[in-house]
């Protein structure tokens, strides 16, 4: 006698499964975040026959707790918010991007990549000059603030599975 097996498919895999079927290979998502809030918004959808376009199709794909649609583009948008390990809407914050690639193999669905802001770093680049500052001291002041962000704004890339 043979047994069935049964694969548990999570709600994640079943949209990026609809996303493959619409011919969609990648959805990117933006993030910019700091002062302990961020923000998600779709940057881009690109179709298997190379098209892009900055909408998702309206396809729902479950509702909220109050009983209204969520379609791809909102359900998508909550994943990529909560998808990155790293605190990335904390003090100063981060940006980046998370990108879904529905024909990808399961762990490889998912990717993220994001910088972080350094404090420092931002009050140099909006302190103003004062009138009594001359042209050498400027460009002095220009010279760290490049080298800075340089130095500190290093992306840090991190590519895993997603299991939700």
């Amino acid at each position: 006698m043979a047994t069935a097996v049964q694969e548990t498919r999570t709600k994640l895999d079943q949209v990026l499964d609809a996303l493959a079927a619409f011919g969609i290979v990648e959805v990117v998502y933006a993030l910019d975040g700091g002062g302990d809030s961020g923000e998600a918004a779709l940057e881009s959808v690109t179709y298997a026959d190379g098209r892009t376009e900055e909408m998702l199709p309206p396809l729902p794909v479950g509702f909220d707790a109050r009983g209204d649609v969520w379609d791809l583009d909102c359900y998508l948008n909550g994943v990529a918010a909560e998808h990155p390990e790293e605190n990335w809407v904390d003090n100063d914050g981060g940006y980046g991007t998370v990108t879904f690639l529905p024909k990808e193999e399961h762990d490889d669905r998912v990717t993220y990549e994001l910088s972080f802001r350094d404090e420092e770093e931002d009050e140099e680049e909006y302190d103003e000059l004062d009138d009594d500052d001359d042209e050498e001291q400027a460009a002095i002041d220009a010279e760290r603030r490049t080298a800075a962000t340089i130095a500190d704004d290093t992306p840090v890339t991190i590519d895993k599975g997603m299991d939700q």
